[in-house]
């Protein structure tokens, strides 16, 4: 009787606890969402995006991706964030698996979703309408990694150059 009652109590603690984690996540920038999508592309790129609770992005590519390793981190903005759920709800992904086409053969999409409800993994081989739509949005929220570097060309002008730059010493 006794280890009824400490069963009954652990199974309340535990609905509880589950319970209390799925509010806290449903509060965050993302609204419970976190992902991690790793993309082999058909020339053999390789990225990964990783979408945190707090609204930040996670980006590794190249080798870093392929050891599940990311060197850069930025916010989404809140659109950003918005357009992703959308993208994610209109293709199904918390409800069913998108559908793998194996073309290009080499292309590879591994995905990790975390939603307030839902915990799911699967692999998409070959490019596909479902997928795509995401990557092309994570990968354009990434590309801000290089606007330091951008910002430090020179700025495109019509005006000629006051001085020609030397090309061999005097």
């Amino acid at each position: 009787m006794l280890l009824l009652f400490w069963i009954g109590c652990a199974c309340a603690l535990s609905a509880a606890g589950c319970a209390s984690t799925t509010a806290v996540r449903a509060n965050t920038a993302t609204g419970g969402l976190e992902l991690r999508m790793f993309v082999r592309d058909q020339t053999g790129a390789t990225a990964l995006y990783q979408v945190n609770p707090d609204g930040s992005l996670n980006f590794g590519g190249g080798f870093d991706a392929l050891v599940d390793h990311t060197t850069w981190t930025g916010q989404m903005t809140p659109q950003e964030i918005q357009e992703l759920r959308e993208l994610i709800e209109s293709h199904h992904w918390l409800s069913a698996n998108p559908v793998s086409t194996k073309q290009p053969p080499d292309m590879l999409y591994r995905v990790e979703l975390r939603a307030t409800e839902t915990r799911k993994h699967f692999s998409v081989k070959g490019e596909s309408l479902d997928m795509q739509p995401v990557r092309e949005l994570l990968a354009h929220i990434s590309l801000r990694r290089l606007e330091d570097d951008l910002k430090r060309l020179p700025q495109p002008s019509l005006q000629p150059a006051t001085t020609a730059p030397q090309t061999r010493p005097q």
